[in-house]
């Protein structure tokens, strides 16, 4: 196995070298901060590299219905973002999967059953 140590700035060139020859990319960027935009530079990446298939850093509840949009904008307007720009991502062949997760919910319940994660 070859491990691609790439710099925090994620430069395009290190990216495509990484990416290249693989199968899939799933990306575990965080949502905060710049991911959103970041996770749109992996995609191209992921584009540019050849490969067919994007998993981003979605791992979130479903997010289209308008009662989690109307309580949490800041979380869900990039993560709706995130999903059309893979979806005009598709005429360049790119297929992609998003992972709903459901709330993470041990952190809220943990203590009340004596868990501490």
């Amino acid at each position: 196995m070859t491990v691609h140590r790439i710099a925090d700035s994620y430069p395009a060139a290190e990216l495509l070298r990484a990416f290249k020859g693989q199968d899939v990319v799933v990306s575990t960027i965080t949502a905060r901060d710049d991911g959103t935009q970041q996770q749109k530079v992996f995609i191209d990446a992921t584009i540019n590299a050849g490969v067919r298939h994007f998993v981003p850093s979605e791992f979130v509840p479903q997010m289209r219905n308008n009662e989690a949009q109307e309580l949490l904008p800041q979380f869900v307007t990039p993560k709706l973002e995130m999903v059309d720009y893979l979806r005009s991502k598709e005429k360049d062949g790119l297929e992609w999967t998003t992972v709903m997760t459901g709330l993470f919910i041990d952190p809220v319940i943990g203590p009340f059953l004596g868990y501490h994660f």
